[in-house]
């Protein structure tokens, strides 16, 4: 795959890998503790493996999202920090990072960008769709 160049937010981002595609939406990336906020890295956005990964993690958490810890939870935590570690080697990320991961899907080409909000004492990253925000004219 070539590399695909686009920019966002005043930085030149490169992509080098493919993007996780179904039913014509992109899967989506984002975390609890800064994933696309902490390290602009286009690249971790996408990544195919770690959505199939996050997904398989989905399902060992209760409907009161209280995280199950068992052997599947701990092989998926370790898979996804070794290809961290594999796939970048450059980026420094905390211990057991998977468990702050999730999965948006977006329409394939659609505008959307990542916002931080603080909620409930804590920073959090969301998909914010250009479709679903109110922009005012000057």
């Amino acid at each position: 795959m070539k590399d695909v160049t686009a920019v966002q937010d005043k930085i030149t981002i490169t992509m080098k890998k493919q993007k996780e595609i179904r039913d014509d939406a992109v899967a989506v990336i984002t975390s609890t503790i800064g994933w696309w906020t902490e390290y602009k890295n286009y690249d971790l956005l996408f990544d195919p493996v770690i959505v199939n990964l996050v997904e398989q993690m989905d399902t060992v958490f209760s409907t009161e999202e209280e995280v199950v810890w068992d052997e599947k939870m701990e092989r998926i935590c370790k898979e996804i920090d070794e290809h961290l570690s594999e796939q970048y080697p450059n980026i420094q990320f905390p211990l057991s990072v998977g468990l702050s991961l999730r999965v948006k899907w977006v329409s394939v080409g659609e505008k959307f960008r990542i916002v931080e909000r603080y909620r409930h004492g804590e920073w959090d990253e969301e998909v914010e769709l250009l479709t679903d925000t109110e922009w005012l004219d000057a």
